[in-house]
This record gives structure tokens, sequence and C-alpha cells, in this order.
């Protein structure tokens, strides 16, 4: 019965897969029946484009002919009446000829009588110009000497206007020769002052730089007061080396330097040769940290062992120094933790409950 049951679901199977490939092998007709019917839509429309292409071009030829055939004819025209035309014309330029041939005769005549009129008139026009031009020479001739005579006394009073002019110039020099020595002195009074006033600057700048490290030392000598009235002094206090510190951060504001600042020294810090207001920001104990706060000064002591050497990197009045501290060999660090074993677990117990 199971292997029936699955012949049946087998048979089943290949019946649905068989009904699906038939269903593809119909649609499959029908494109290939679309493809079909657009190739011979295709074909009909080349066919088509085909003649209308042939019917244009007939239709075109036929009309060049037929702009041919006008063109041929409108020239034939036009040489027939270009041809009548230049014989009107040459009628009428003959004939327009004749009568200039008479009219020149004509003037030819009447100018020989006028030109003998108008010497006659004019010899006796010479005659009077000449008479006014003697006369006219002799007025400008004495006009020429009395402006002359003018001419002259206005040069003479020139004359003496220009040296008055040359006299009053070199007054005007030397007042402003005098004026250009006494600004020369001023401005070099003005730089005297400027330089004076440059200096007077610097040491404003020296006294107000002086005035924020005092300000510093201040914050820093109230931070110590602040430190040693609180009550969580364990949080700052490193016995282990000597130190009391306290982060960057809480003594200036302005400051943008990472690292510990140190607060009072004693012990290995104070052998080591720190001072306060040192600013710790790298130990290297067994491997380099780098201190940023304190949170990562006390994970660099939790290494700590006695004997060990530890190197700081700090930082005083802008300069980098590097100091070596020496942990005593009989110091138990206290902030290292290590496993209780249980028979020292079991006396703790035994003496909390004595």
């Amino acid at each position: 019965q199971a292997r029936a049951s699955s012949l049946e679901a087998d048979l089943a199977r290949r019946v649905q897969e068989h009904t699906a490939l038939q269903a593809q092998n119909s649609a499959l007709a029908q494109v290939h029946d679309m493809v079909a019917a657009t190739r011979a839509l295709e074909e009909q429309h080349r066919a088509h484009v085909s003649a209308l292409e042939q019917t244009f071009a007939r239709k075109l030829e036929a009309v060049h002919e037929a702009h041919r055939k006008e063109l041929l004819q409108a020239q034939a025209q036009a040489q027939t009446h270009s041809q009548v035309q230049a014989q009107q014309l040459r009628m009428a330029m003959e004939s327009s000829l004749r009568d200039e041939s008479i009219q020149e005769q004509r003037l030819s005549e009447t100018l020989s009588e006028r030109e003998i009129q108008h010497s006659q008139a004019l010899k006796a026009q010479a005659r009077a110009h000449s008479e006014a031009l003697s006369q006219l020479r002799r007025d400008l001739e004495a006009q020429n000497s009395a402006q002359q005579a003018e001419l002259r006394k206005r040069l003479e009073f020139v004359q003496a206007e220009l040296t008055q002019s040359d006299a009053n110039f070199a007054e005007m020099e030397r007042k402003l020769r005098e004026a250009l020595s006494k600004f020369s002195e001023q401005s070099t009074r003005y730089q005297h002052k400027n330089v004076e006033v440059e200096r007077l600057t610097r040491h404003t700048d020296e006294l107000m730089e002086t005035i924020r490290v005092l300000d510093n030392q201040c914050k820093v000598l109230k931070e110590r007061i602040r430190v040693l009235e609180d009550d969580k002094e364990s949080d700052r206090m490193f016995p282990l080396l000597g130190l009391e510190l306290c982060e960057c951060a809480a003594l200036d504001k302005d400051l943008h330097q990472a690292g510990v600042s140190v607060l009072t020294v004693r012990g290995p810090a104070g052998v080591a040769g720190l001072l306060p207001e040192d600013l710790i920001q790298h130990t290297e104990i067994r491997h380099s940290a780098v201190i940023r706060d304190l949170f990562d000064f006390k994970q660099a002591c939790d290494k700590i062992r006695p004997g060990d050497r530890v190197s700081c990197t700090l930082l005083r009045g802008g300069k980098k120094l590097v100091k070596t501290l020496e942990v005593e060999a009989s110091y138990v660090n206290p902030y290292k933790r290590r496993t209780v074993t249980r028979g020292e677990l079991a006396t703790l117990v035994s003496r909390n409950l004595h």
C-alpha cells in the first residue's frame, strides 16, 4: 500500500508536470504565431513603403521636367525681348546724339559773345580790386604797427609778473622744505612712540601670561586645599609611589593636555625628582600605557609589584621629562586583586564567628 501510494503520488506529480508542459507549449505556440504575424506585417509595411518611394520619385521627376521646360521657354522669350529693346535703344541714342550736336553749335555761338562781355567786365573789376587792395595794405600796415607797440607793452608787463612769480615760488619752496623737515621730525618721533608702544604691549602680554600662570597656581593651591579637605582622598592617593594626583581638567579647564597632575610628592616620587604641578602623560612598567585620567593611572598601578621600576613621562613648564621611580621591595600593592584560598576563607570565617 505504501508503494502504491508513493506511485500514485509520483503519477500525480508527473501529470501535473505534463499539464504544465502542455500549458508552456501552448504559450510558445501562441508566441510563434504572434512572431509570424509580426513578420508578415513588417513585410507588408516594407512593400508599402517601397511603393510610396517609387511613386514619389516618379512625381518628383515629372515636376523637374515641367520646371525645365518652363525655364527654356522663359529664356527664349527673354532673348527675343532683349533684341527688340536693343534696336529701339540704338535708334533713340542716335536721335539724341544728333540733337546734342545741334545744341552744342548753338551754345558755342552764344558763349563767344558772352565771353567778350565777361572779359571786359572782369578787367574793370580787376582795376577796382587793385585799388582796394592798395588801400587795404596801407590800413594793415598802420594796424600792425599799433599792435606791435601794444604787444611790446604787454610783454614787458608779463616779464615783470614772471619775475614776481619766481620770487614767490622760491619763498613757497623754502616754506615747503621747512614743513617737510618738521614732518620728518614728527615721523621720527612717531616711530619712537610706536617702538615704545610695542615694547609696552610685549611687557603687557608678559604680565598677562604671568597673571595667567599665577591664576593657574592659585587654582592648583585651591584644588590642593579642596583635596585635603575631601573625605575621599583614597581615590587620589597612591602610597605605593608616594604620589597624590588629580585630573588635569580639575585644575584648569583652559588646558587641552591629557594626563594627571601631581599635587604632593613623597617617598619614591620625591626620590625620583617629581615636583608638584607636573603633568604625567605616559607610564611604562612592563608595557607602555598612555595616561589620560586617574582611571588609566589606577589601571597602570594594578600591574605594579614590589621592587619594580616605573618610568614616567611628564610635562613640566612646556618641556617633556622622563623620571624613574623604584617601588620598595617590602611593600604590598593595596590595589592589586588576588584569589583567596579555602584555608584563608575558613580562617576568616572562624575569626568573624568568634
